[in-house]
């Protein structure tokens, strides 16, 4: 064995090469990330509630464990299956006590170190190696998303290891272990569809070097999602071989506002809980007929190509927008804010690492030339993981989250150059990489106009967390603090304004409350949730509230019945408001 090519063969003899130093990092990795988990149920509101994504996922996972009657089990999976079932058997989740979920997903986070060693090993010296997992551990939002009820950390331990895995078909393609790639592939298109796109590209790469291990790869990822997609079948979902929330979003990105990021005219599309039956009226209503859930994603989908081609210089603008979210070191998000609530857990201000930085030393890395070892190793699976993530922010929208495989990937390429200065690049060389580094770094840096909404939106739900968990007054008072810092950074923002409103009502400040409502009736107009806090006002019983109007809030009662119809969640919620009003 050649200095150059150093690495051991086998993952035990890859793990034991790594020695004491790769097990002090896992062993200081995990310890961080269990302080980061404590902190997070201590002083992160949103990590002790669940919403959006994580409270629909947590709804399925009762269901599945026969805890409630789910009246969506009997349809086709509008979100990825897999996580529901992961949820259903950790203990304490389906009870609120998510932390067992964390610790799991933090020993994941431990994985995906390890899958990081196994892959860089293979292509580095002993210590660039080494530096690439202490690059990934110091990358916080790979620990922040541990801390999430959100299967986007599992997925991406998955993901650095089916590369490791990739590594070992290469050395030798047999039918086990292209069966054993496909079985991976296919489990994690349960967690991120998306997925799928590997299948195909690693079979024909696999077949290549053995005819068997690439027609054994399709089979094992057909079997693994083939129960997700007999299910659809059996409900009426039609031909869906994971899920259906595709076309969906395919749409949401081509037809919604110009942004980078999620963006949404329709509130009942912003409403992961509500988005199929939305999605279901909507594609029935333009073609007058009953549709099943595939029939629904296929409209949906024509729908955004039909909008990409009649305007394919404004299809254009969001790509660019989309690629700038995907390289900017602004960690962007709307169920879970990373730059908002990683300010939150102290033990993650010790992960210093942006992702700027990170692509600028993996640029700079390329630019210099990568070392003879690493060109030698096979780079299909690598690329084509990170055009999986390429393509899915591009075509769809980014969130920070979604990025999370391509991050070890881009710190063996930032480790690189420690094994590149035995080769002694030429002196133009170095001065190339200085200029990628220094343009990358500026690109990255590059304001994106979805910031201030992103922070505001961040600081929002922190807000409405707190008051969702309020004891006593100091978390009023603390929530009105967060609400300060989201209309600091976007005075405007409607979530916000309205949230105020809110706590003024709580707060009995009546002539507060009356003014907000006036400036987001000015320019909301008839958003469901500033009618509804109009109707609190108009009803509320207080002897100070000089805005009681029993009128108005009949008549606006009489609009959100209609709008309830399709949210039970908001029927509820105006029974009681009725309840406060004298009988007619």
């Amino acid at each position: 064995m050649t200095e150059d090519d150093d690495a051991p063969r086998t993952f035990r003899a890859l793990l034991r090469d790594g020695g004491r130093p790769l097990a002090a990092l896992l062993f200081l990795a995990l310890f961080v990330k269990l302080l980061c988990v404590a902190a997070a149920l201590s002083d992160d509101p949103l990590a002790r509630l669940a919403t959006s994504d994580s409270r629909y996922y947590l709804e399925r996972a009762a269901g599945l464990a026969g805890r409630v009657d789910d009246p969506l089990a009997a349809e086709p999976y509008h979100m990825p299956p897999l996580y529901p079932q992961f949820l259903a058997r950790v203990p304490g989740a389906l009870d609120g006590s998510f932390g067992g979920v964390m610790v799991v997903q933090a020993l994941g986070g431990v994985v995906l170190l390890a899958g990081t060693w196994l892959v860089a090993r293979r292509r580095l010296s002993r210590h660039a190696a080494l530096v690439a997992c202490a690059l990934t551990l110091l990358y916080a939002p790979l620990t922040f998303f541990e801390t999430k009820l959100l299967g986007d950390s599992l997925a991406a331990c998955g993901f650095v290891l089916l590369v490791a895995i990739g590594d070992a078909l290469a050395v030798r393609a047999s039918a086990a272990r292209g069966f054993g790639t496909g079985l991976l592939t296919g489990g994690l298109a349960l967690l991120r569809p998306q997925a799928l796109l590997l299948a195909p590209v690693l079979a024909l790469w696999a077949g290549r070097r053995s005819r068997p291990a690439g027609v054994s790869l399709l089979l094992g990822a057909a079997l693994a999602v083939a129960p997700a997609t007999l299910h659809n079948l059996q409900t009426g979902g039609g031909l869906v071989l994971v899920s259906d929330n595709g076309g969906v979003n395919l749409w949401l990105a081509n037809t919604g506002p110009l942004s980078g990021t999620f963006a949404t005219h329709d509130e009942a599309f912003g409403d992961i809980a509500r988005q199929a039956e939305a999605a279901s009226a909507l594609a029935q209503r333009e073609t007058g007929r009953r549709l099943s859930a595939g029939e629904v994603s296929d409209w949906f989908a024509r729908a955004a190509l039909s909008a990409v081609l009649d305007d394919p210089l404004r299809f254009l603008q969001r790509v660019g927008l989309r690629a700038r979210a995907l390289l900017e070191t602004f960690e962007t998000g709307i169920v879970a804010i990373p730059e908002v609530e990683m300010r939150l857990v102290p033990p993650l201000g010790v992960l210093v690492l942006p992702f700027g930085v990170l692509l600028a030393l993996a640029g700079a890395s390329l630019a210099l030339g990568l070392p003879r070892r690493l060109r030698a190793r096979p780079a299909l699976p690598a690329l084509a993981l990170a055009g999986m993530v390429a393509l899915t922010a591009l075509v769809f929208f980014h969130y920070s989250r979604f990025r999370l495989p391509v991050v070890p990937l881009l710190a063996i390429l930032a480790a690189a150059p420690l094994d590149r200065l035995a080769e002694r690049p030429a002196p133009a060389r170095w001065l190339l990489a200085l200029l990628a580094a220094a343009s990358l770094a500026a690109l990255s840096w590059w304001p994106g106009p979805h910031r201030s909404t992103t922070l505001a939106n961040g600081w929002t739900s922190v807000a409405d967390a707190r008051l969702a968990l309020a004891h006593d007054p100091d978390d009023v008072a603390r929530a009105q603090r967060d609400v300060e810092r989201a209309l600091a950074v976007d005075g405007g923002f409607a979530r916000a304004l309205l949230l105020d409103a809110r706590i003024d009502l709580m707060l009995l400040r009546f002539d507060a409350c009356d003014a907000r409502l006036d400036e987001l009736e000015r320019f909301a107009g008839d958003v469901t949730a500033v009618m509804e806090q109009r109707v609190a006002l108009s009803v509320h019983p207080h002897p100070g509230n000089t805005h009681r109007d029993e009128a108005r809030a009949r008549a606006l009662l009489d609009d959100l019945r209609l709008r309830a119809l399709d949210d039970p969640a908001l029927a509820e919620r105006l029974v009681f408001l009725e309840s406060m009003l004298p009988p007619r």
